[in-house]
């Protein structure tokens, strides 16, 4: 395997503004709760999406996972 590239973009800005960073290094580090997947679709969650929308989630915080 070759080197890994380096990333370029701050995607861990979008994650702490979220509050999902701590959260997300605590489940993964099996420090945190079970529920902590539960309640991850909230926050991934656009706010105020009309009725009918194609977009329901934010793609960019997603993308930041």
């Amino acid at each position: 395997m070759g080197p890994i590239p380096p990333i370029l973009s701050d995607f861990a800005s979008r994650l702490k503004s979220a509050d999902l960073r701590n959260n997300l290094d605590q489940y993964l580090l099996n420090c945190g709760t079970p529920s902590f997947l539960t309640t991850l679709k909230n926050p991934l969650s656009l706010p105020d999406v009309p009725e009918g929308s194609s977009e329901l989630y934010n793609l960019s915080l997603i993308n930041s996972l």
